[in-house]
């Protein structure tokens, strides 16, 4: 089944099939096939399918305003498939493809009976998914532990300075929700580049070339992982300690040294001390052929020389061991001479073979003392001016700052990262520019925030799954102020509260820390994923300075780190002077130097980073406990499948706990591991991945608590 067949059907529908392949792709569908689950579902098989790439369409044409069905059937206008375009439509509703983020019209979809559900957290995740569970028509409120929405997407706003403090790429477009949003609340966007400059550790820019080829090198070396991973770990003992630093450590090793060879032979070749030894070394290398091939011959004809220990040389393989007493003999006119009693031709053959072997050694003896004599002036050379440094610090740099930037897409460092299935999400990064918000995301998780019920300041501390709701513990901090308007006093108030469902959008951070008490406990194997897979840090500085004085068409450049200092010390910088105009550039920390950071009194940070406005601590706050997940040494990725599996009071039960979140999408978690390099900018980040699992989790709860099928048609 082609696209062609698939998608294009005028007695059904009259949007052009160009528009129909782009709403599949924009909608993450495959344009020339079902999934699996529609087949299932609907049985899609005809022509007339074309109904669900033709309600795509539509809602992509107007995402402003809330698709209706009545809309639908003016434009199918086959009045025999109106229950068959209804069912289509149900289905796009409930997996959040149409009538999704901000929109205007009046919502007509029934409530589900006024089933309460309960969303705890107020980052992307659970606004979205309390969002699409309203519209789904649920009763729903959002409690948020801190003072503000948005969990990991915080926006610094001050005297006209904006600086996202967490989630501030939009990565990729075809595809990505995120974009779609964007659009609808009319965010101003700024294209970034493509190209990052790398600046060395001596302040001065990297050239291109030398750029290019540590890129290379590195591409190479981490393109070798898998294959090292599996050799090196056929011990299965070794595999379970193994890291991807392990491996990218031994494979750059080699690297490394490979690259001061070829550098050092490049300059000493310059000197005329080295053109002596290469020019030497080659006619040692012809002396030797040609008495091996003399040799060769002698043998392969019966030839017996009439010297004796010539033929011992005959399967000499190093010619730098060639060694007979030839060697100590003096040239002569009458060894070119046959001898009187030659009487035959094969004798005369032998003793000329054996002659001009004899001569060769010689010459070779001589050649060899000469190479070894320039060999050592050519050694001293090197020790009196020693090319290391000279050579290979730059280069050695430029990996580091490439291990760093590898570090920051698994905000982890690389020793603490799984070398099997680091990757595993590499197939489903969104493909198109990447893009960043002029206004702050924050715009984005305010939007999606508008018209909910959100309770601010309460801290979720236990939650209890019984059979027919779900009870939610909580501590409320209320603030009493001055009349200064100073925060003056809090108080702390406890209550449970109950729903009939419960979505965690908690960071795994916080599963992680055991904030909160669940019962029954969470299963094994959930409890399991939460302690395995890996959650990262990566801090941000911001810094503010009275004019710009970097590149100002760079939208990020790179700094390499002098030797003894913390490697992922502020080694990238955004210049946020692009998108909003002002002289502001956000500075990232990653690896050990993001937690070095938060160990920083402000004073210090000042010191190291100039000027500052504020820098981040996102492992110290008890809600976030870190940046984002990443598969850790002894995980694997189907952690995040776990972890995202609804649960019940029993097995004979409906679930009433969902989970979504970063940790929870296995196709768009946290980690970047396509990340900045020094010819490209692809990024593979949180937000749309939060974002998608919010919906996901709403159609969870739909489904569970609206079990109607969809009405099916079999193939005629």
């Amino acid at each position: 089944m082609n696209a062609a067949s698939l998608i294009t059907s005028e007695e059904t529908c009259m949007l052009p099939q160009e528009e129909l392949t782009a709403a599949a792709h924009m909608s993450r569908l495959p344009a020339d096939i079902p999934t699996s689950f529609e087949k299932q579902k609907f049985h899609l098989c005809t022509v007339e399918d074309s109904s669900i790439f033709c309600q795509l369409a539509l809602w992509i044409r107007n995402p402003y305003h809330r698709l209706e069905k009545d809309h639908i059937h003016k434009v199918i206008f086959n009045d025999k498939e109106k229950e068959w375009v209804d069912s289509i439509f149900e289905y796009l509703r409930s997996h959040s493809l149409i009538n999704f983020g901000v929109f205007t019209g009046r919502r007509t979809v029934p409530d589900q009976a006024r089933k309460k559900v309960i969303v705890i957290g107020a980052g992307i995740a659970g606004l979205a998914s309390a969002r699409q569970l309203l519209e789904l028509g649920f009763d729903v409120r959002i409690l948020e532990a801190q003072s503000r929405i948005g969990g990991r997407i915080w926006t610094y706003r001050e005297d006209g300075a904006v600086a996202d403090l967490g989630g501030m790429i939009v990565t990729g477009v075809i595809g990505n929700p995120v974009i779609m949003i964007a659009q609808q609340i009319a965010l101003p966007l700024t294209k970034l580049g493509s190209h990052c400059n790398v600046w060395l550790a001596n302040g001065s820019l990297a050239s291109q070339a030398l750029d290019n080829a540590a890129e290379k090198e590195f591409n190479v070396a981490l393109g070798s992982v898998g294959t090292a991973g599996n050799y090196i770990a056929q011990d299965q003992q070794l595999r379970k300690h193994l890291s991807l630093g392990h491996i990218v450590d031994a494979i750059l090793t080699v690297v490394r040294r490979h690259w001061m060879h070829y550098n050092a032979l490049a300059l000493l070749q310059t000197t005329s001390t080295t053109n002596e030894l290469v020019t030497c070394l080659k006619e040692v290398e012809k002396l030797s052929e040609y008495i091996r091939v003399r040799q060769q011959f002698a043998v392969e004809h019966g030839i017996k020389l009439p010297l004796a220990d010539v033929e011992a040389c005959v399967n000499t393989s190093n010619p730098f061991h060639v060694c007979t007493p030839f060697c100590e003999a003096r040239r002569n006119e009458n060894a070119r001479r046959l001898p009187e009693s030659t009487t035959t031709r094969q004798e005369a053959l032998s003793f000329i073979l054996a002659a001009q072997i004899r001569a060769a050694e010689v010459d070779l003896h001589v050649k060899l003392q000469q190479f070894e004599e320039i060999k050592s002036q050519v050694l001293s050379f090197v020790l009196e001016k020693p090319i290391t440094p000279l050579l290979s610090s730059d280069f050695t740099r430029l990996l580091e700052w490439h291990c760093v930037n590898l570090e920051f897409g698994n905000a982890a460092l690389l020793k603490k990262v799984a070398w099997a299935g680091w990757d595993q999400d590499d197939g489903f990064a969104f493909q198109g520019p990447h893009y960043i918000n002029r206004e702050g995301y924050d715009c984005v998780t305010s939007a999606l925030a508008t018209g909910l019920d959100v309770q601010l300041n309460t801290e979720v501390c236990g939650v209890s799954v019984l059979y027919n709701r779900v009870e939610v513990r909580t501590r409320r901090t209320m603030h009493s102020f001055d009349s200064k308007g100073e925060n003056h006093n809090q108080n702390e108030h406890e209550e449970i509260l109950t729903a009939d469902a419960v979505v965690l959008s908690v960071p795994l951070g916080v599963l992680k820390a055991n904030s909160i008490e669940f019962s029954p406990h969470l299963s094994r194997s959930k409890t399991r994923a939460i302690r395995k897979l890996g959650f990262g840090l990566i801090n941000k500085v911001v810094l503010m300075f009275d004019k710009v004085f970097w590149p100002k068409d760079k939208a990020f450049f790179g700094r390499c780190r002098r030797d003894g200092e913390t490697r992922g010390d502020t080694y990238m910088y955004y210049n946020m002077a692009m998108a909003m105009k002002r002289p502001i550039l956000i500075a990232i920390c990653t690896g050990g130097a993001a937690e070095e950071l938060e160990t920083l009194s402000q004073t210090e940070i000042e010191k190291r980073a100039v000027e500052h406005l504020m820098a981040t601590a996102w492992k110290s706050d008890p809600f976030s406990r870190g940046a984002y997940s990443f598969i850790a040494q002894g995980s694997h990725a189907t952690a995040y499948d776990i972890l995202a599996a609804p649960m019940s009071h029993s097995s004979r039960h409906k679930p009433r706990l969902f989970f979504c979140g970063e940790h929870t999408c296995r196709s768009h978690p946290g980690t970047m591991h396509h990340q900045i390099t020094s010819t490209a900018h692809y990024e593979n980040a949180t937000v749309h991945g939060a974002l998608l699992s919010g919906h996901r989790a709403a159609q969870e709860v739909f489904e569970v608590f609206n079990r109607k099928s969809h009405s099916s048609k079999a193939c005629q």
